[in-house]
């Protein structure tokens, strides 16, 4: 590895209120910046192991429950971007699955023959095996631009809040493409800066994917944000000493950070597609 990336690996925890802000700096197609992401993510793993926290996304709020929790918020999430399709049965692949909550939400409640949750992170992997267990569901470690799956191998892939993070997204729609049978399905969310709208659709149908839903739920998600705000700053407050909670409360776009004031100004945008693979 690069003696660069070395030193910044080991001032990282050092740095943490500067993290969220140095890796928006750095243009998605980078791999200094994919080694971030992963530095943060297996250090999140590693000091932070608690089962309260099982879930890695803004949350979604739904119109009939405006006293959600953070897990109930973050699972309506999974269900929004699920719901063009069914589940039951079915092979289906999260990649990007992080802390497992995600994968494991699905297992239990859609009913898949397979629930795989791949994520880069080995700590993460590891984490999740951990805290959830199911008869479908399984985690294994991998690569979004090179997935350790054979050609058609799945039914549904689902990548929720995680391909902002990728050295190519490019890569990872193709091997998405690639590792869907014909006729499977791409369930989808993330968010992008406001400039990148077009972009985004112009990559989905480069790789090949036929777009049949595409919405802009970023309100949804401002609200879900707002309303786990008091018990986000409770966990941070009892996991984080004062000096490393700043940087925490940005990665997790509390009300006030950067995160939240760009998606609340427009800056950014929080984008859902369903998609299809034609062939």
């Amino acid at each position: 590895m690069p003696r660069r990336c070395c030193l910044e690996f080991q001032l990282m925890p050092k740095v943490t209120g500067l993290i969220e802000q140095s890796l928006n700096r750095i243009p998605a197609g980078r791999s200094l910046r994919a080694l971030l992401w992963r530095k943060l993510y297996d250090d999140l793993a590693r000091k932070h192991g608690t089962g309260e926290f099982v879930f890695m996304n803004y949350g979604y709020a739904a119109e009939n429950n405006p006293s959600a929790s953070v897990t109930e918020l973050s699972a309506a999430l999974y269900a929004r971007v699920v719901q063009p399709f069914d589940l039951a049965d079915k092979v289906v692949v999260e990649v990007g699955s992080g802390r497992g909550g995600g994968a494991a939400f699905l297992a239990k409640t859609y009913g898949p023959k397979l629930m795989l949750g791949l994520d880069f992170s080995g700590p993460a992997v590891s984490l999740s095996q951990q805290l959830h267990n199911a008869p479908n569901l399984r985690y294994r470690q991998g690569d979004a631009g090179q997935l350790p799956l054979a050609d058609g191998f799945a039914d549904l892939i689902v990548n929720v809040e995680s391909s902002h993070c990728y050295p190519s997204v490019d890569k990872f729609l193709a091997e998405a493409y690639r590792v869907l049978k014909p006729g499977g399905g791409f369930a989808w969310c993330d968010l992008r800066a406001n400039y990148e709208r077009d972009l985004a659709s112009k990559q989905f149908a480069d790789a090949g994917f036929e777009v049949f839903e595409e919405e802009e739920i970023t309100p949804r998600v401002l609200q879900a944000l707002s309303q786990a705000a008091e018990d986000k700053e409770r966990l941070l407050s009892r996991e984080l000493p004062g000096w490393m909670r700043p940087g925490y409360a940005d990665f997790a776009a509390m009300p006030g950070t950067h995160i939240y004031n760009s998606l609340k100004d427009g800056e950014r945008i929080y984008l859902r597609k369903a998609a299809r693979k034609l062939s």
